[in-house]
């Protein structure tokens, strides 16, 4: 572990935590602010965290030596794999952390001991974001975008969204009325933590792109092919996408090692495409229904 201090760039502080902290590589960390006494006021020392497969660790760094310590936090009978983590805003008394079978857990930073845990989603929280002082935001495996209110002794879920792809990215404003998240589709999308209604922003391939066609004498349009096994008609005055084509596998998520597009060209209503498994293909472009 190295830690910098990003003004001049010279490293403030190394430790080799494998095998001293953790057995094996640790998978997530986050900054808590300043470590606070046992009167509840900021000292000069940092604190941050670190966890990884069944074990989570706080920290304290004193920037002036360099010196590092940690201690346990106790999970109780609790056992998980964190993915993720983040403090609370409200002096960051709680650190949440979001695990691989999905659940979410709350630490009381002052005793270093679990204060809830909640399951909110499926196929593990990959991301997650203090908002507010008593909210907080989790990204699932499964595409959720989950609102919890932390405030009360137990947690209530306000809100939920559903996304295209599993969330990969999540972040706030510093007002938290809006979120910026992404998925591992690539899709971009704002969302509002007021009523959860979300906007698409950008969308991208999330694989190598075989082919570009322009049609003749039309330079505000042009089509795409990628091995992640969409064809996309973009827009080039602000660079949507007009029509997303897939084969059927794809459409029903089983791309892996499925067929993918090599070539397409295309028409005001019409995209003709050619595939890997050797078949043309027909899409409307105002629906992108597949036409034979």
């Amino acid at each position: 572990m190295f830690i910098w201090n990003t003004q001049n760039g010279h490293i403030v502080s190394s430790l080799a935590i494998i095998p001293s902290a953790f057995s094996e590589a640790p998978k997530c960390m986050s900054w808590g602010g300043y470590a606070k006494d046992y009167k509840g006021r900021d000292t000069t020392n940092y604190q941050f965290a670190i966890a990884g497969k069944r074990k989570m660790t706080l920290w304290q760094l004193n920037p002036a030596t360099g010196q590092t310590t940690y201690d346990l936090i106790n999970t109780g009978t609790v056992v998980r794999d964190y993915t993720c983590m983040t403090f609370s805003k409200n002096r960051e008394d709680y650190l949440f952390a979001g695990t691989d079978s999905g659940d979410l857990l709350a630490f009381q930073i002052k005793n270093k001991s679990l204060a809830f845990n909640i399951n909110a989603c499926a196929k593990g929280i990959q991301t997650i974001r203090a908002v507010t002082a008593d909210k907080v935001v989790v990204g699932g495996g499964d595409g959720q975008v989950i609102i919890f209110a932390t405030g009360a002794t137990q947690p209530q879920m306000l809100l939920r969204t559903q996304l295209f792809g599993a969330v990969s990215g999540l972040s706030a404003s510093p007002d938290g009325m809006q979120l910026l998240t992404a998925t591992d589709k690539g899709f971009v999308y704002r969302v509002r933590t007021s009523d959860i209604s979300q906007m698409l922003l950008v969308e991208n391939h999330t694989a190598a792109v075989v082919s570009v066609w322009f049609m003749k004498e039309v330079s505000d349009k042009f089509i795409t092919c990628s091995e992640d096994g969409t064809i996309r008609l973009w827009d080039s005055n602000n660079y949507s996408v007009a029509a997303r084509c897939v084969a059927p596998s794809v459409a029903q998520g089983s791309h892996v090692g499925g067929v993918q597009p090599i070539c397409a060209i295309f028409t005001d209503e019409v995209i003709l495409s050619g595939w890997s498994d050797g078949r043309i293909r027909a899409y409307r472009v105002d629906n992108c229904q597949l036409l034979w």
